[in-house]
């Protein structure tokens, strides 16, 4: 009992020890004596080798014989097997499952081909008649725990031949993994073992763990405990509230504890049967003189023995080989068991005498210290060795039992009911007798000592409340399940649920059940220590089979049907797709035929080649996806779609984009490279890309064939399969999917906005049928996954649309894009040939400008008398004439200004003599202005009272033209059009809109002039927000640079933070800097921000800086004070107090920016009435400004001309602003000739308190070197420039080394040397020195930059050869000074002949801009512009 030894024990009668024992009783009786410790033997022999099978063989046929069974053999151990390895139904022949197989669980894994037998090889074990198949359901294998008791392992073993018979869930029985093979009942060689522990909560924690299945870990881990007796019932009671158990619930049977004492000594001491008969001292004597105390081998030879166990001394036969023997009480012909007298069972000698109770250990539900001491039973004490109580551990227990039999002691001994000794000891001398203690009642329950207070090694403690001291009460026992168990089938499909909870729940088996089977294992006596076990419990199984069925639940057992894969839908398509590829394969040959005709050259062949190459593959995936699924070519097809798709639509992509680079690049007048290798480079990359992200999704999560499964409607039991690719996840393929989408909406959208090109270079319309029925498509196959996904179809039947879908998607794409561009070449198989002459001139192809309708005021003039037009006044304009730009601002309060209003603002027809000018420059303001920029906030108002009234019965004429600004209208906002229309009423036809941006409620307009418009280009245009979170609108800025005669202007239109106060301030502050941050406009570089890479700049917009009074008093006394100077006209020292001013002062924000005096009335807050009438809610602040900033080398190119409000503005609380400034364009000073070329050598970088970068307050600085229109390029002269160039490939400016931890760094010894590779250096060239911040793990961090003008560093006096220029500069970051920078220039003039390529012009460029307006016009031959298009492999399209 507990005993885990593998001792091998044969069963033998010992006479001889029956003989000894008799020598100290009468001799009346030694003959039934002898016979009845022959019982003794027999019952001992059982027990102790109750652990591992012990038939030992030498033949097969002797294992058949033994067992009467042919399915055992002997195995190379020389033990026989185990005859139910089969499974315990077909082993007895049930015919119902007589061909059924069990189920294999884990412990079938270790049944390896070497267990033959002794005389040939095992036929149980082949491969063709295997001993179990394998699970047909991924059920969870449920772990039962047998326990330590006899009770528990039987139901353990029913249990697991419930459920691996008759439902086909695995099931082991034991603790641990190792435990398992001991206790299976499929065991080969028949182990038997009990478990170490009676229970194991830890094991039912471990199993919530590991979802996997208990067999993923070694630990002790259980689903299912059988039977649990009440005493557990704290601990159940924490494991359901910390939720590792369901509820538990009863098992069917009964459980009885208390004290025994053998029926002999009951028949001879009837008083003893009654708690009464040991209550008291009169019982002391008694109890002292009955029960000894009983006595371990090792103490019975040491104190005990004559011989010291030399010799046979009828006790024991030897010394115990080793302690653990000597611990034992008993053991089967070598130690029959002793009891002594003890001093303190001498009552002659001590007047406290007592006897010996044997109890258990304070794990076990039990009362005994409580029962004893509360009942006066005052003669009996516990003296075990277990130390918390005193207790003997249950194998010492029995063993105690069988010592008292074999020496006929009597023993008084706590047990419970259940169990084989029971049933071994009836009806004999020493069966087990009950100690009736006081009745249980309610009250007598709840006062039972808990587990943790029965093991308290304070004895008072262990006693608990005297209520408590009642009997035993009879236990309804209970079944526990791991809420892993309980939940299994949470989240599974209907044919993926296991019935093994719901079986387990509902199975009971009751305690006349369960003693009738211990009954028959203890008559068997063929093989008590393995087979008889399992022959009992089978044999039991089989005679209440039909109950056990009974509570199987409905539609379990499942059978399973495979689905055949073919069908007619199938084969059909199957024909489609192999239809679909051999078109796709013919279109290659004919194109390849036809591909110098005119349509295939300005088709692209290559472009066309790899469409189909794409189709070929979607097609032939079309088709793998109908045969029979394999991991290989479930894999294959996902290759061959992604690929496809991707081969297909990334040239698609790549081709639109480009027309639509076009397209962009003439509407601001922008020179562009398109490079035909490049566009080829890019698909390959996309194509490389993609194959790198099919490899790790082919190792890392691959579509395996798997059967798919699903219960049948007519019968549940019925499972329905059929094999489908699956993948672990759905990322992979919402990834493709993701994908395939991604490509199609950029594609469609790309020819949606390239509609509108000229058809000779573009075919936008067939490529956009052909994008949006690949859109349809692949909209239809979401749906197939969707459906799918929920199985709301059969997996042949959904691979069979996808193959459709598919085939038709390719099917039409051949018929709407490919096949119609081979019917043309057929119809004209000319070979075309180019004949562009690439040298011409730009002006041949005339002088119209290419607008969209809605940039101009009048929709009715038509485009030629435009161009004539425009001609004309262009005619007539000087040659180098200084742009004069008006730049307005306005907060409109949101509400719509009047026509009135906006005339006060706005100069109409951009009259020069509206605006006041500036003290001394009146001679200079005549004329109109060229350019209008105008910014606007607060620019929304709710209604629009000019909106049109659509007449519900109006019929539309049929014959009226709708204009592109009447649509345009009717798809913007009611405040955005009305704006526009309204400057455009106050300018007149002669100005033309060049660009407009909305954000928020914040508008930028750029009106131009039409004598100059055909300078502007390179229109830039961003902005950040700075509103909530700086995600909102409400703040922010809009950032637009444009190009005039090679000089860069920038106008930023902000609305910052409003209110007054220090923290409002610093927002505002903030603001600004996040405005230069984001909003950047260079191409160059993007850690450049506007500020920075403009020639002008202005910056314009309610900026809401307030008036800060020193020292500032309370609101009030702040605005009478204000409104004092005000009425004084005393705007100067009003001025004075301005944050703005302050804050460029200090160097808060906009370091170098200037602003002209306020020399008028604040203009906010103001009545919405003409003339300035204060609201004095706020101060009055001139919060509305414009603010200016140049070059410092071109500072003297841009003069003020005025600057005023416009008090005759009356829809807002805001007077708007206007200043007008001349600009003197860089073009009209021409660029710098070189004759030679000259090198510039940076060195003795050095940089002062610079920017804190890293989060350790230091930064790692490097210094890079930028410039503008690819004037310059890096010597490779030097060795660090060599190494730069090919291990930084991606680095493309010339940079010095990191300096680690500083903010003061010096770069001594570094140069970097650059030389010019231009002729010519237009004027404004710019060359900039960026501070940056080394990051090893990331991206490097931008610090700051300085400005330099290359134009000046370069200019040399005639005879002047060399110079040095020293730099010491502040740097500057998003508006702010960021530090210094201090370095030396060595300007050197090469005095070699200059090289040929130096003067090399590129003679092979035109404007595209040019080209695009001659398109636009219609007025240019196709043929003429054949070398520009993507035909032209032999030179790039600039």
């Amino acid at each position: 009992y507990s005993m885990q030894s593998n001792m091998k024990k044969t069963r033998r009668r010992m006479t001889s020890t029956a003989t000894a024992a008799t020598t100290t009783i009468s001799s009346s009786t030694r003959i039934s004596l002898v016979n009845f410790l022959l019982q003794v033997m027999t019952i001992s022999s059982f027990l102790i080798s109750i652990s591992h099978a012990s038939i030992s063989c030498s033949s097969d046929v002797k294992c058949q014989n033994r067992y009467k069974s042919t399915e055992s053999i002997c195995l190379p151990s020389g033990t026989c097997s185990n005859p139910f390895q089969r499974g315990c139904l077909q082993t007895m022949n049930v015919s119902k499952y007589s061909y059924k197989k069990r189920i294999c669980n884990s412990n079938d894994k270790n049944t390896t081909d070497d267990t033959n037998s002794t005389e040939t090889t095992t036929e149980t074990l082949e491969e063709d008649d295997p001993l179990c198949k394998d699970p047909e359901f991924p059920y969870l294998e449920v772990r039962i725990h047998q326990g330590d008791w006899e009770s528990s392992f039987i139901t353990a073993w029913i249990y697991q031949i419930v459920l691996m018979e008759l439902v086909g869930v695995p099931a082991t029985v034991g603790l641990t993994g190792e435990s398992t093979n001991l206790a299976n009942f499929y065991s080969m060689e028949n182990e038997f073992a009990y478990s170490t522990t009676d229970y194991s909560p830890e094991g039912l924690k471990m199993s919530n763990q590991v979802m996997a299945g208990c067999n993923e870990t070694e630990d002790a881990c259980v689903h299912v405990l059988p039977v649990v007796w009440s005493g557990q019932r704290n601990v159940l009671q924490e494991l359901l509230e910390q939720g590792e158990i369901s509820l538990p619930s009863p098992n069917g049977m009964l459980g009885e504890t208390g004290l025994f004492l053998p029926i002999s000594t009951a028949q001879d001491y009837p008083q003893l049967t009654s708690f009464l008969g040991y209550q008291g001292e009169s019982n002391r004597r008694l109890l002292a003189d009955l029960f000894k105390r009983p006595t371990t081998w090792k103490e019975y030879c040491d104190d005990r023995s004559p011989t010291k166990c030399s010799s046979p001394d009828g006790v024991a036969f030897r010394y115990p080989p080793n302690d653990e023997e000597g611990q034992r009480y008993f053991l089967e012909g070598q130690f029959i068991g002793h009891f002594e007298n003890t001093r303190e069972s001498d009552c002659a000698r001590t007047l406290d005498c007592t006897g010996y109770i044997v109890g258990p250990p304070c794990q076990f539900t039990n009362n005994l210290d409580a029962q004893l001491y509360w009942n006066n039973i005052v003669g009996l004490k516990r003296d075990g060795p277990l130390l918390e109580n005193g207790g003997y551990k249950t194998s010492s227990m029995v063993e105690i039992w069988l010592a008292a039999a074999a020496t006929q002691s009597p023993v008084l001994m706590w047990w419970f009911s259940l169990n084989e000794i029971q049933q071994l000891f009836d009806n004999t001398p020493w069966s087990f007798q009950p100690v009736l203690l006081p009745k249980p009642t309610a009250e007598c329950l709840d006062r039972r000592t808990t587990i943790q207070e029965r093991c308290d090694s304070d004895v008072s403690i262990r006693r608990g409340h005297q209520l408590g001291a009642c009997d035993d009460e009879v236990q309804a026992l209970k079944k526990v399940f791991a809420v892993s168990f309980s939940n299994e089938n949470n989240g599974l499909e209907e044919a993926n649920r296991s019935p093994a909870h719901e079986l387990l729940q509902n199975l009971n088996i009751d305690s006349l059940e369960m003693g009738d089977i211990i009954r028959k294992w203890v008559l068997k006596d063929n093989d008590r220590s393995g087979n008889d076990a399992r022959e009992a419990v089978c044999e039991w199984v089989v005679e209440h089979l039909d109950t056990l069925e009974s509570y199987i639940p409905l539609g379990f057992p499942r059978e399973v049907i495979v689905r055949v894969y073919n069908s007619w839908y199938t084969s059909l398509a199957k024909a489609l797709a192999v239809s679909t590829a051999i078109m796709s394969a013919l279109a290659i040959g004919l194109i390849s035929k036809y591909e110098k005709t005119k349509v295939m050259v300005f088709a692209q062949p290559t472009f066309l080649y790899l469409v189909l190459i794409g189709f070929v593959a979607i097609c032939v995936a079309a088709y793998v996806m109908l045969l029979r699924p394999t991991t290989v070519l479930c894999m294959t097809v996902e290759w061959l779609v992604v690929l496809g798709y991707t081969v297909t639509l990334v040239p698609v992509l790549v081709k639109t984009a480009a027309i639509n680079r076009l397209m962009n690049s003439s509407k601001k007048m922008q020179r562009v490279r398109l490079n035909s290798n490049m566009l080829f480079v890019q698909v390959s990359l996309t194509v490389f890309v993609v194959l790198v992200c099919l490899i790790i999704w082919s190792v890392q999560d691959p579509p395996i064939a798997e059967f798919r499964q699903e219960v049948s409607i007519d019968d549940p039991r019925v499972i329905i399969r059929e094999l489908e690719c699956e993948s672990q996840s759905m990322v992979w393929v919402s990834i493709q999917l993701s994908w395939e989408f991604l490509l199609m909406l950029m594609a469609a959208v790309l020819a949606f906005q390239s509609r509108k090109a000229a058809s000779v270079i573009n075919d936008s319309r067939s490529l956009g049928v052909m994008v949006y029925s690949h859109v349809v498509f692949a909209g239809i196959r979401g749906g197939v996954v969707f459906l799918d996904q929920t199985n709301a179809l059969e997996a042949r039947v959904v691979n069979a649309l996808k193959s459709f879908n598919y085939s038709l998607d390719t099917l039409i794409a051949l018929l709407v894009y490919v096949y119609p561009k081979i019917y043309m070449a057929r119809q004209e198989p000319a070979e075309y040939l180019t004949a562009f002459n690439r040298t011409a001139s730009v002006a041949n192809f005339g002088s119209s400008h290419h607008r969209d309708d809605n940039r101009l005021s009048n929709s009715s003039r038509s485009g030629k008398r435009l161009a004539l037009t425009r001609m004309a006044s262009m005619s007539k304009r000087p040659t180098k004439q200084d742009l004069k730009v008006l730049v307005c601002t306005g907060n409109l309060g949101n509400a719509e200004p009047t026509l009135e209003s906006m005339m006060s603002w706005i100069p109409a027809d951009g009259a020069c003599n509206q605006v006041t000018p500036l003290p001394g420059v009146r001679s200079l303001f005549a004329g109109h202005f060229d350019l209008i920029v105008i910014g606007m906030q607060e620019s929304t108002w709710k209604g629009h009272k000019d909106a049109p009234k659509v007449q519900k019965e109006q019929k539309p004429d049929e014959n009226k033209v709708i204009s592109e600004e009447e649509i345009l209208r009717a798809m913007e906002a009611h405040d955005t059009a009305a704006l526009r229309q309204k400057v455009r009423d106050v300018l007149g036809e002669a100005y033309f809109q060049v660009a407009e941006e909305a954000r928020g409620q914040m508008r930028l307009h750029v009106w131009a002039a039409e004598w100059v418009i055909d300078d502007i280009n390179d229109i830039k245009i961003t902005g950040a927000n700075t509103g909530v979170g700086n995600v909102l609108a409400n703040k922010g800025g809009i950032v637009l640079s444009l190009s005039y005669m090679q000089t860069t202007i920038s106008f930023v239109s902000a609305h910052l933070a409003a209110h007054e106060g220090e923290q409002y301030y610093k927002t505002r502050c903030r603001n600004v800097r996040s405005i230069f941050k984001e909003g950047k406009t260079s191409t160059l570089s993007s850690k450049l921000d506007v500020s920075l890479s403009s020639d002008h700049m202005f910056v314009i917009g309610d900026l809401n800086f307030r008036t800060k009074f020193s020292p500032e008093g309370e609101h009030d006394e702040n605005v009478e004070r204000a409104l004092e100077l005000v009425k004084n006209k005393d705007y100067a020292t009003l001025y004075s107090y301005d944050e703005l001013c302050q804050g460029i002062e200090s160097g808060d924000l906009l370091v170098d920016f200037k602003t002209l005096p306020c020399d008028f009335p604040p203009t906010f807050k103001v009545e919405r009435e003409a003339g300035f009438v204060y609201k004095k809610q706020r101060t009055p602040s001139y919060t509305d400004r414009i603010l200016y900033k140049s070059m410092e080398s071109l500072k003297r190119n841009m003069r003020p001309l005025a600057y005023e409000p416009c008090p005759g503005f009356i829809t807002s609380d805001h007077k708007p602003i206007r200043g007008a400034f001349s600009i003197s364009p860089n073009e009209s000073f021409g660029p710098l000739t070189l004759e030679n070329e000259v090198t510039l050598t940076f060195k003795n970088f050095a940089c002062m308190d610079l920017p804190p970068a890293d989060s350790n307050g230091f930064a790692d600085p490097y210094v890079m070197i930028m410039w503008e229109n690819d004037l310059l390029e890096e010597l490779s002269g030097n060795l660090r420039s060599k190494i730069r160039r090919v291990v930084f490939r991606s680095i493309r400016w010339p940079r010095t080394s990191y300096q680690p931890r500083t903010l003061n760094p010096e770069w001594r010894g570094e140069e970097i040397s650059l030389r010019t590779i231009r002729p010519q250096i237009p004027p404004g060239s710019k060359l900039f020195l960026v501070m940056v911040d080394f990051d090893a793990l990331s991206k490097d961090d931008y610090m700051c930059t300085v400005c330099l003008d290359l134009t000046e560093l370069l200019t040399l006096g005639p005879n002047q050869k060399e110079k040095t220029v020293p730099i010491y500069r502040q740097l500057q970051r998003h508006g702010r000074h960021t530090g210094r920078i201090k370095a030396h220039v060595v300007v050197k003039r090469e005095v070699m002949a200059r090289r040929q390529q130096f003067f090399v012009s590129r003679s092979g460029m035109f404007e595209t801009s040019q080209m695009m307006r001659t398109l636009a016009a219609g007025n240019v031959n196709a043929a003429s512009l054949s070398s520009a298009s993507f035909a032209s492999g032999d030179s790039d399209l600039e």
